[in-house]
């Protein structure tokens, strides 16, 4: 895959699954969800609206400008295959591309993840039937849940924050590397856990010395590398999940986006996010 120019995000194509009507978004998803044809023509139709030539390039579908650069790749991956994901954050530092939406979920729902110079994990648009949504990326399906391999404790270790936990660990997010460190650390033992470097990631061990968890905070979202680097650490670690704590430097100052990532829901859910109110 070649790219040229260092050209931005373009905003047309950025937003152009924003605010969608509901019929809409019900014949994306029904297009989205179909044999790969019908999503590539879902999609040939979209990219002559916006002036771009469509290309099919291995499992990704590229968007051309009348220049030939890449304006925006469409990949569809399983959530859970950690490969799958991370072949694509391969290809776009690879391709350099400036804009990806990542296409996941199941039945008559697609979740888009987006990926980009702005930020290279965000959670975008879910498109199908009105009222058919399910609970997120890797809900639903019958299974186990993370709960059936992770401590419920750690399962949410998010979840029900109240005001000031909530504001501790925004602010803490704030601090040097160091500081994010020590405050991990003191968490981690509140929940039994040792904490261990692995690079700029952390790792939560249990008591038999078993990687329950990784943590990362990037505060610097507009380079692949950070995002590489995590799934390098699980792919290497095999940890039972793995926390993903963004800053939302185009939106706010002191709010963060937190993934939680596992073979066992999604290598890409959304899971809460971090804020001082």
């Amino acid at each position: 895959m070649e790219y040229r120019g260092a050209q931005q995000v373009r905003e047309d194509i950025y937003a152009m699954f924003r605010g969608m009507p509901d019929a809409d978004r019900a014949t994306w998803g029904e297009a989205l969800t179909g044999d790969s044809s019908a999503m590539e023509r879902k999609l040939a139709e979209a990219a002559e609206q916006h002036e771009c030539t469509q290309k099919i390039e291995s499992d990704d579908v590229l968007w051309l400008n009348a220049g030939g650069e890449i304006e925006v790749m469409f990949s569809d991956v399983d959530e859970r295959d950690i490969e799958s994901v991370r072949r694509v954050y391969k290809t776009i530092h690879g391709s350099d591309c400036p804009l990806t939406f990542i296409l996941t979920g199941k039945g008559n729902i697609r979740y888009l993840y987006i990926a980009s110079r702005k930020t290279y994990m965000q959670f975008g648009y879910w498109l199908g039937p009105a009222g058919a949504r399910p609970g997120g990326p890797g809900d639903g399906d019958g299974g186990p849940g993370l709960d059936s391999v992770l401590r419920p404790e750690l399962c949410g270790l998010f979840d029900e924050m109240d005001q000031k936990e909530r504001e501790n660990w925004t602010q803490a997010m704030g601090k040097s590397a160091d500081g994010i460190a020590e405050f991990l650390g003191e968490q981690a033992l509140q929940y039994g856990c040792t904490q261990k470097p692995e690079g700029d990631n952390v790792r939560w061990l249990d008591a038999s010395g078993e990687v329950e968890l990784v943590l990362r905070v990037i505060n610097d979202p507009t380079t692949v590398m950070p995002f590489l680097d995590v799934y390098r650490a699980i792919d290497a670690l095999s940890p039972k999940a793995a926390y993903v704590i963004v800053e939302k430097v185009f939106v706010k100052n002191g709010t963060y986006d937190v993934f939680r990532l596992s073979g066992t829901e999604s290598y890409l859910s959304h899971h809460n996010q971090l804020y001082v109110e």
